[in-house]
């Protein structure tokens, strides 16, 4: 998935005090991810790195698992399966 490349439909399904996360589909290949949006103004950066260590490592059938991240200038894409 290319982030920049690919054009989704996102529904956000919940808010906290520092994400978003919505359900996305990936209109050219009808997949679902589910996207938290984090922005930048409320994390660091070794905050956020723990944060997708800790994800990678778990591997679980009832656990959503970590596909990858995205960053730009204000915030980070942590794309889920």
């Amino acid at each position: 998935m290319s982030f920049e490349n690919t054009k989704l439909i996102c529904l956000f399904v919940h808010s906290g005090a520092f994400s978003r996360v919505c359900v996305a589909e990936e209109k050219s290949t009808g997949k679902k991810w589910a996207i938290k949006i984090i922005n930048k103004k409320n994390t660091g950066p070794s905050s956020m790195k723990q944060e997708i260590d800790i994800m990678s490592l778990l591997n679980h059938a009832h656990v959503v698992n970590f596909k990858e991240i995205f960053d730009t200038s204000d915030q980070y894409y942590v794309v889920l399966e």
